[in-house]
């Protein structure tokens, strides 16, 4: 099995534990995504889903979001080769390019190390979660 024929087996899952349109929608309010249809797709049709472009100048706050989201159960992969790995195969920045791989596992963890100088993230990314927890479907 080729490396793209294992990531297509893999999927992220929205587990209804939160509001994921009101999640897109203030992703694409706070400049995050490009497009809010790309993460939609994402969960509606992982297998046939196009890149999701995130905001390069952000990816701390993706690398957060993600482990938040995983770790307070709002996602799961399915078929688990990491929560870090499968959105380095399906995100991008702005201009298409793909992130190195463990990059953002690496992010998450110096943002997770370093709180005191990543603080600004953690708020944002706690409003977000916040946020999507009180609009439950």
């Amino acid at each position: 099995m080729t490396k793209a024929q294992a990531m297509s087996l893999c999927r992220m899952v929205w587990t209804g534990r939160g509001n994921l349109h009101y999640l897109i929608d203030i992703l694409k309010e706070r400049g995050y995504i490009l497009v809010k249809k790309e993460l939609y797709d994402l969960f509606k049709d992982p297998y046939n889903c196009p890149d999701v472009r995130w905001n390069g100048d952000k990816m701390e706050y993706l690398a957060l979001l993600i482990h938040r989201l995983c770790d307070e159960g709002y996602i799961t992969l399915k078929v688990n080769k990491g929560n870090f790995s499968f959105a380095e195969w399906h995100f991008t920045d702005f201009a298409g390019n793909k992130m190195k791989k463990k990059s953002l596992k690496n992010l998450c963890s110096r943002v997770n190390v370093e709180k005191d100088s990543y603080a600004y993230v953690h708020e944002e990314i706690n409003e977000i979660i916040t946020a999507i927890a009180k609009k439950q479907k």
